[in-house]
């Protein structure tokens, strides 16, 4: 936009001063200010001087994309003609100074460019939404989120209606629903304070459809299918998330194998227990999951047609069997693989063998013979 300036130039008893000089500068300085010779013009005028007229008028213009409304820019004008006194205008204020908005006061707002949005080194220029799409997709910086308050659990648990992208959950309360998400597609981090229950159903998507415990410094990603149904990927915070051990008789047979009586098989030797969940021969999973088992226990002998077995027992209980009949009286392995559901606290794992020979038998200590292992399999 442009703004003329226009005047009639007089000497100092008012009398006009026609084929005079008035050049214009930038404000206070020796630098010559951009003008134009009409609104319209397309070309500065060269020089930035323009002559009065036979009436001592003149007239030029200025404009907003060669100065800004922002910084208010001023000017200074000379007017010369020869055997005149020259005189000087300083501070001449052409293009009217406009406010500039704040979130308190309405003014004229100044768009950043590409280049400024991305350096984000103004705190007075706006952007477009184009500008922050932009940003958005050639931004290299780090966006450091917020937290916000804690939430007690309870069977509306509103995550959203707190401040901040992450949130702790305090308290034992069963959940069933995260509460009304703002929009489907919106994301939350939580945090577990303690041992709350998430319940698996219409508000609730959680991992194989089933119900979680918490323990505290668990972590979940709520994700909103829609602004009610939220997708739980959970996390466990305190336990590792793989558990296996190994373990051997470490040479030392087993003896006197009464027959047709179920028998525990001990273990006195770790190879490895990556979860410190196994003792006393009993393997015991902190983390509920699916496990494989797996162990093989050989006899140093057994009567010819004689059947030996193998069990893997949970909680006292036998879940799954194996077995082999001996053809003739010789050494006789038996091995069982099986995969089993824990719970994370109370369900416990151990080895049985059974042998109708026609007196006891000895479990054969050798490592590479008669070993126990174990692993979550997620």
């Amino acid at each position: 936009m442009r703004y003329i300036y226009q005047k009639h130039f007089t000497d100092q008893a008012g009398n006009i001063v026609a084929s005079g000089t008035v050049t214009v500068y930038n404000a206070s300085t020796t630098a010559l200010a951009t003008i134009y010779s009409s609104s319209g013009s397309t070309g500065a005028v060269s020089g930035s001087a323009v002559t009065t007229g036979t009436d001592g008028f003149f007239n030029f213009w200025v404009d907003t994309t060669d100065y800004s409304y922002i910084s208010q820019s001023k000017f200074k004008i000379t007017l010369t003609k020869t055997g005149f006194t020259a005189k000087t205008y300083d501070d001449i204020e052409i293009i009217p100074a406009i406010e500039i908005a704040s979130a308190t006061t309405r003014g004229i707002v100044q768009f950043a460019t590409n280049a400024e949005s991305l350096t984000g080194a103004s705190t007075s220029l706006a952007i477009t939404p184009d500008d922050l799409k932009y940003s958005l997709t050639n931004l290299n910086y780090t966006i450091n989120e917020g937290e916000g308050a804690a939430i007690s659990s309870s069977g509306t648990t509103n995550i959203w209606s707190t401040d901040g992208n992450t949130v702790h959950i305090t308290g034992t309360a069963t959940i069933t629903s995260f509460g009304t998400a703002v929009q489907a597609g919106a994301w939350k981090k939580v945090i577990f304070d303690g041992a709350a229950t998430l319940t698996h159903g219409a508000n609730l998507n959680l991992q194989e459809s089933a119900n979680i415990t918490t323990k505290a410094n668990d972590f979940a990603f709520v994700y909103a299918d829609t602004t009610t149904l939220f997708r739980v990927i959970y996390f466990n915070g305190t336990s590792p998330q793989h558990s296996s051990f190994s373990v051997h008789k470490n040479g030392t047979n087993q003896t006197t194998i009464a027959p047709s009586t179920w028998t525990k098989v001990t273990w006195p030797t770790e190879e490895y227990d990556t979860n410190s969940n196994f003792a006393d021969s009993t393997f015991t999973p902190t983390v509920a999951d699916k496990y494989q088992i797996k162990a093989q226990v050989k006899f140093v002998t057994a009567d010819a047609n004689a059947r030996v077995e193998i069990s893997v027992y949970k909680n006292g209980i036998a879940v799954q069997n194996n077995n082999t009949i001996s053809p003739v009286t010789t050494p006789m392995p038996v091995s069982i693989s099986v995969d089993v559901d824990a719970n994370g606290t109370t369900d416990y794992f151990d080895i049985y063998v059974h042998q109708n020979s026609a007196g006891a038998k000895d479990i054969d200590g050798t490592a590479v013979y008669t070993w126990f292992q174990g692993h979550k399999i997620n």
